[in-house]
């Protein structure tokens, strides 16, 4: 089977290592705004309320050799990062959805779609660390605010300031993970959501500046920069 230049990857596994030819990657859609319009008095039209944005659906057709049919099953299942090679550099937080049935297209070889339910965000991928210091302007080149993931080495209690936002954090005795997505603090596996007061830390399209008090001695972020 020749090589395809079309190919996805799915929670790190990439198709053309199992011997999968993508004949159809799925079309380029902007998620749907999710919310409704709500009439006021006096106004003229309705008063749109903003709530998000919808999944989105997004189907790979593909041929495969019969012979990897138990592998491709075993791929295609459960959750991960999903990237297109129509799209490289980004990818969707998917889960794979729906039976897997194997058509017969030719002797040896067969086709499959694979269906994923997929976040509305691309998020740039892979996503990279970065250490900081206090006082640094994180820029953010894209056009949604970005909820980092944040590990803060340090002990006693901290101050997190993300431009006008404020995060106090009580009693740290080694390290603490925020998943400001998420909305949850951990230190292993043990939550520390209990110890935090304030605002969740959010880098707003453009940037701002990040800086921390408290006996901190090493503060790493992943930005988890998205777009639509």
């Amino acid at each position: 089977m020749r090589r395809s230049a079309e190919w996805i990857e799915f929670a790190g596994v990439r198709s053309e290592s199992l011997g999968v030819r993508v004949l159809g990657l799925p079309d380029v859609a902007r998620a749907a705004a999710r919310g409704k319009g709500v009439v006021v008095p006096g106004r003229s039209g309705a008063l749109f309320l903003d709530d998000g944005y919808e999944d989105v659906r997004l189907t790979a057709t593909m041929l495969l050799p019969a012979s990897k049919q138990t592998e491709v099953s075993n791929w295609l299942r459960g959750g991960g990062d999903l990237v297109l090679s129509s799209r490289p550099g980004f990818a969707h937080r998917a889960r794979a959805i729906r039976e897997i049935v194997y058509q017969k297209h030719m002797p040896g070889y067969c086709l499959c779609q694979a269906v994923f339910e997929a976040s509305p965000f691309a998020y740039v991928h892979p996503r990279a660390a970065r250490d900081l210091g206090a006082g640094a302007f994180i820029e953010n080149p894209y056009n949604l605010p970005a909820e980092p993931l944040i590990t803060i080495h340090a002990s006693g209690d901290v101050a997190l300031m993300t431009g006008s936002k404020i995060l106090a954090i009580q009693g740290i005795t080694s390290s603490i993970t925020l998943d400001c997505e998420n909305g949850i603090a951990y230190a292993g596996d043990q939550l520390q959501t209990g110890k935090l007061s304030g605002d969740w830390p959010v880098i707003p399209p453009g940037g701002a500046m990040l800086s921390f008090s408290g006996n901190v001695a090493k503060l790493t972020l992943t930005p988890n920069w998205r777009t639509l």
